[in-house]
């Protein structure tokens, strides 16, 4: 366990995500150019405002799986979440759990401090909605693990291991 531990994407589901999220696109620019009415645009704007971090989600992980970045790496040091660009480390993790949402699972944290991970956000309105989502499902952070290659219950239980080994010292 001393070498980082990569979790690799899931090549079908983040493709798959990423042609919704191409096509749900597409679509508000078609709407938008066909249907010249303000009450449209606003509609787009503020469906793209509260949609557009998941679509930025799902566009994000298929540019770090075609580039061949791993999803979740870990080190003896870090937790590191690179779809959304986070470092956690592993003294900040209080607990690792999952957290089912929207028929989705994700990898939930719960930190010392939220302020570990709002730090790291530069975007105004992703930071916004983390903090609604921690707020909402009593969680620091979460990793959707739907773009993730593997079963949930295998990829909870990797990086479960890894945190309790470097909890008791195990990984130097």
């Amino acid at each position: 366990m001393n070498d980082p531990q990569k979790i690799s994407y899931s090549p079908y589901n983040t493709t798959v995500n990423f042609l919704i999220a191409v096509g749900f696109f597409i679509l508000l620019v078609v709407l938008a150019i066909k249907v010249h009415k303000t009450a449209t645009i606003i509609f787009i704007v503020v469906l793209v405002t509260i949609g557009g971090h998941g679509i930025f989600m799902f566009i994000k992980s298929f540019f770090l799986f075609v580039s061949g970045k791993a999803a979740i790496v870990l080190t003896k040091e870090y937790y590191v979440d690179n779809s959304m660009g986070i470092k956690i480390s592993w003294s900040d993790i209080n607990d690792i759990t999952t957290y089912n949402f929207n028929l989705r699972t994700f990898l939930a944290f719960d930190l010392s401090d939220n302020m570990i991970i709002y730090k790291q956000i530069r975007n105004p309105i992703q930071n916004v909605f983390l903090k609604i989502n921690a707020g909402l499902s009593k969680k620091s952070f979460m990793t959707n693990l739907s773009f993730l290659k593997g079963k949930n219950s295998d990829i909870f239980e990797t990086v479960n291991k890894f945190y309790q080994a470097v909890s008791k010292k195990e990984i130097a």
